[in-house]
């Protein structure tokens, strides 16, 4: 029997849901002017590391954590998980402090 090497079709879907996530969880920290260590602590004190990756779209949510989500932005979940249109992409770097 012969191995497969093919790649499971569900990986892209996968991939772009998480992408359509971290889209909308970014879009949605921006529109309330929240770093993300603010949003983590709307987020039931979630770790600022862990929603950096789900930013990036690095990380497999629960349902768990995107319920945590939601419930910090104030939105329902199928928010989270609606067609987005992609950010633009960031600056390297840190942004420049506000005085």
């Amino acid at each position: 029997m012969a191995a497969q090497n093919d790649a499971d079709p569900a990986d892209g879907d996968r991939e772009a849901l998480l992408a359509r996530i971290a889209a909308n969880v970014r879009r949605l920290r921006a529109d309330r002017g929240w770093t993300q260590a603010d949003a983590a602590r709307h987020c039931a004190d979630m770790a600022a590391p862990y929603l950096q990756l789900i930013e990036r779209g690095g990380v497999n949510l629960t349902a768990g954590t995107l319920a945590r989500l939601a419930r910090g932005f104030g939105v329902d979940a199928s928010e989270l998980v609606a067609p987005a249109e992609p950010m633009p992409p960031r600056k390297p770097g840190r942004p420049p402090r506000e005085e």
